[in-house]
């Protein structure tokens, strides 16, 4: 992966070349406070104000802090981990090795979890540079390998005191930090509209779905008031008609959690494996005959079934494939629709649309989209157009699905391009491969 040498200042013959006038150095000498584990509170602590409390979820892949949803803890609490200016987390769990670096001006006063490592770079050292580091292929290599061994996936704070910096002179390393950075922020700012653009396309495709499933393809040409009073109009000649009442069968999945293997006779799909419309199998657990016969007694999953889930997240769903042996795993609903009332496609969007959202928010329990209890299920109202036009709105959201993910692939492609010539641009210049 990369060049090696030996010498006087490179005795490992693991690590790539560096210029002469630079030297390894060990992460933990160039700090006055290393591997500094944070605070174990638990959730139930968490306050309205005060400290904001750093996890690891908090912290994201270009070092950056998330600004939706911060936790605070009581400023006493938090007395022994409170950051200093310029003070770097790494991540030693979950996300490990994501890295941090603190502005008590950008970010106000911060505490961090335990599952984050503390380092406060000595005044001679460019945290910026550090952070940098932190940034590269070199740094992602050492902690995959740290990672790989390891039996879960962590890397402690000991490991990454031990891990090897390259080190300019002071002067240099100060000129690498402050040219390179404005580099970065182009390439990330780059990278930002690129989401931003992602993030438009699926919401177009949402108020599409939302529109078509209310008004049809065409629009309103005649309406009549839906039988819902917060709903308006609808065409004249769709209805209103309850779930329950458009399907052969709705039946929630056994409330407790199957035995699994790597290997067996059938697939356990959870609710994190669906998304957007869309059934994720790669990673999926399998169940040996008799577990799968056990889980599937109240119903067996068969192709083109609609799976809902009900909890953690509401709202998700998807078609089972045919000729695949499916396991629900807990808080899922099975719908079979009756084919000649309703298209399963048809309900797969309408589950997407503000409509059902906004009924999931009306039946949820607690004070955001918690969970919806079975009984909600079969209630749901949907809008039910003629059959043969359930057909038309499922092949025109289709195409318009496709388009979707084809702008979205080329975008997740131009990103993909552009995070590899950001660690490419950090990596050489880290490691005195760029010349500055």
């Amino acid at each position: 992966m990369f060049e090696t040498h030996a010498d006087s200042n490179n005795t490992n013959r693991s690590l790539p070349k560096i210029p002469e006038d630079w030297k390894w150095v060990k992460l933990k000498f160039l700090c006055t406070i290393s591997a500094d584990y944070g605070l174990n509170i638990s959730s139930s602590a968490y306050k309205q104000d005060g400290v904001r409390f750093l996890r690891t979820t908090d912290i994201d892949e270009q070092g950056g802090l998330n600004l939706d949803n911060p936790v605070y803890i009581n400023p006493k609490e938090a007395e022994n981990a409170i950051l200093k200016h310029n003070d770097l987390l790494i991540s030693r769990s979950g996300t490990v090795g994501r890295s941090f670096r603190y502005s008590k001006d950008e970010h106000g006063p911060c505490a961090f979890a335990s599952y984050l490592v503390r380092f406060r770079p000595k005044p001679s050292v460019d945290s910026r540079f550090l952070e940098q580091y932190f940034q590269s292929k070199l740094f992602e290599y050492f902690v995959s390998f740290a990672s790989s061994q390891s039996t879960i996936s962590n890397v402690s704070g000991n490991k990454f005191a031990q891990f090897p910096v390259p080190v300019p002179p002071e002067q240099k390393m100060s000129v690498i930090s402050r040219s390179l950075q404005p580099r970065v922020n182009k390439i990330n700012k780059a990278i930002e509209e690129a989401n931003k653009i992602s993030s438009l396309s699926k919401h177009r495709l949402n108020i599409l779905i939302s529109n078509t499933v209310q008004n049809g393809i065409d629009g309103k040409k005649g309406t009549q008031e839906s039988s819902l009073s917060w709903l308006g109009k609808i065409p004249e000649n769709w209805e209103i008609r309850r779930l329950k009442y458009c399907c052969e069968q709705i039946t929630d999945a056994i409330n407790n959690t199957a035995p699994t293997t790597k290997n067996g006779y059938g697939y356990m799909i959870r609710t994190t494996q669906i998304s957007d419309g869309d059934l994720d199998l790669s990673d999926a657990d399998m169940v040996e005959k008799d577990v799968f016969e056990e889980w599937n007694r109240r119903e067996t999953p068969h192709g083109g079934d609609v799976v809902f889930t009900r909890e953690a997240p509401v709202g998700e769903a998807c078609i089972l494939p045919a000729n695949e042996n499916i396991t629900l795993g807990q808080r899922m609903m099975l719908i079979r629709t009756d084919d000649d009332v309703l298209n399963n496609y048809y309900l797969l969007f309408w589950f997407y649309s503000e409509m059902a959202k906004h009924q999931y928010n009306l039946k949820s329990h607690g004070s955001t989209v918690d969970h919806l209890r079975v009984p909600s299920i079969p209630n749901l109202n949907i809008t039910l157009p003629p059959r043969s036009e359930q057909d038309k709105i499922v092949e025109y959201l289709i195409g318009e699905k496709e388009k979707t993910n084809q702008i979205n692939q080329i975008i997740e492609s131009t990103i993909l391009k552009l995070e590899e010539k950001r660690q490419s641009l950090i990596t050489n210049s880290v490691t005195g491969t760029k010349q500055y």
